[in-house]
């Protein structure tokens, strides 16, 4: 009897060897990672942009303006709201006649600094010489803001010069 009950015993451990074997296995619900922190993200694409920044501005006295302005794209791709990036590059794109991607860096800047005087006075500048009307009533309506503004109203008469107002440039 010990025989048997020792063989019955490695039958039934066998058995339910087997009987596991044949059993789908249990499947462990993988855990997604750990997401990010928003603090950590943001902090990441601050650290970036004020690097993309400085590497702007070096370049920017270097005089590599297209350089530069691919610089100034990184910041505002890694902070849109960056403080004077879009200002920046638009006065690089102006200054290389591209005033339709000037005008539009303009008002990126003045979308998130609506106080941004230059950017305001850039702006209009820009659109007078594409020949855009309402760039003068940009330019009137700034220096009816800031009156003291001397850069505003050089860029006033310098606008009117442009469009063909000289009485109102020598004004």
């Amino acid at each position: 009897m010990q025989t048997s009950r020792g063989a019955l015993l490695v039958t039934l451990i066998t058995i339910g060897l087997l009987a596991s074997a044949f059993r789908p296995a249990a499947t462990a619900v993988p855990r997604a990672p750990r997401p990010a922190t928003i603090d950590s993200v943001t902090a990441f694409r601050a650290r970036a942009a004020n690097q993309a920044f400085k590497d702007a501005l070096a370049l920017e006295q270097q005089g590599k303006a297209a350089t530069a302005i691919s610089a100034y794209r990184e910041v505002v791709r890694q902070d849109s709201t960056y403080p004077e990036a879009n200002f920046r590059m638009g006065r690089l794109l102006a200054g290389l006649d591209r005033l339709p991607e000037a005008v539009h860096a303009y008002r990126s800047e003045l979308r998130f600094h609506d106080g941004h005087v230059a950017a305001r006075r850039e702006l209009g500048l820009a659109m007078v010489r594409q020949g855009d009307p309402k760039g003068l009533a940009e330019l009137e309506s700034l220096n009816a803001r800031h009156p003291e503004d001397d850069q505003a109203w050089q860029a006033l008469g310098y606008a009117y010069s442009i469009a063909g107002r000289h009485a109102d440039a020598e004004r």
